[in-house]
């Protein structure tokens, strides 16, 4: 797993445990499937009126424009999805979306509840 930031690596153990748990998860996946890391592009994130879940350590995005081809950000997304739930009794809420916020780039955005788990 590589980091975009070394304050966002250095950061990592703070963050919550099973995101810690998925982006592993996430990257081994990569290694295996497609032959590279997956890059961390934000981790923390100061707290403002937009930074949501990655003001408290419970979100992450990895680097997909130039890195992932579609088929292996869907593949990435699908898997995710298909082995964690972000909350159950709140079913539309996902841990993975492949999204772009006003002003960034397309990414892969890995977020967590203290409800997430693992369902298989």
């Amino acid at each position: 797993m590589q980091f975009k930031s070394k304050i966002d690596e250095s950061k990592l153990q703070e963050t919550h445990k099973m995101l810690q748990e998925i982006l592993n998860f996430v990257d081994k996946i990569s290694l295996l499937m497609f032959k590279k890391e997956i890059l961390v592009t934000s981790l923390f994130r100061p707290k403002t009126d937009d930074s949501g879940v990655h003001a408290l350590g419970r979100a992450a995005d990895i680097r997909t424009v130039d890195y992932f081809t579609t088929k292996q950000i869907t593949v990435l997304v699908f898997l995710i999805n298909s082995m964690y739930v972000y909350d159950a009794p709140r079913l539309n809420y996902n841990v993975a979306l492949y999204h772009r916020v006003e002003g960034n780039t397309w990414h892969i955005h890995i977020q967590v509840h203290d409800n997430t788990k693992i369902i298989w």
